[in-house]
């Protein structure tokens, strides 16, 4: 947000406001007019914590091996999280009202207070699952329907959705 902000609106103070806003607005046109959607942004920032899981499916050739590596060091540098062990993880979805996922681990990465919405600080916890996990599916789907956030890179089997296992 801050890098979007200096690149975009001149300022940089992290603050999800209406310049930056109409600043992405301008970024997403339609039919050469700005769109004025908006996420209720009230109420996926009201608990305080904006919490994401990413997934990464399996592949026969071992290539998301480095990928997973390459998300691990991208959620720790550009998102400025530090991996925290399940407790922490566990604390933060509990202060937010929130159940720590019930299905998988995942490892689990932490950026407290890492910017502010109306005045009001949202830390960011993210959830990296990963075809390693024997739960991974399963872990996937409630992240579905419970995270904030959720996103899976991999292929799909047959056309079918994520792919966590050995096709054999």
């Amino acid at each position: 947000l801050k890098q979007f902000e200096t690149d975009s609106v001149g300022k940089a103070d992290g603050v999800l406001d209406a310049a930056a806003m109409s600043a992405l607005d301008t970024r997403a046109p339609q039919d050469g007019k700005p769109q004025t959607k908006y996420p209720k942004y009230e109420e996926l920032f009201k608990d305080g914590l904006l919490d994401a899981t990413i997934a990464v499916g399996y592949d026969e050739n071992g290539n998301f091996d480095y990928e997973i590596d390459a998300i691990r060091e991208r959620i720790e540098s550009e998102l400025g999280c530090t991996k925290v062990d399940a407790s922490k993880a566990a604390a933060a979805y509990k202060g937010a009202g929130m159940a720590m996922p019930s299905h998988g681990e995942g490892e689990y990465f932490l950026a407290e207070n890492a910017f502010k919405y109306k005045q009001k600080g949202v830390s960011v916890l993210v959830r990296l699952v990963t075809y390693r996990d024997p739960e991974a599916r399963d872990a996937y789907l409630e992240a579905l329907q419970k995270s904030d956030v959720s996103v899976y890179t991999g292929h799909g089997r047959y056309g079918s959705g994520p792919d966590f296992d050995d096709k054999h």
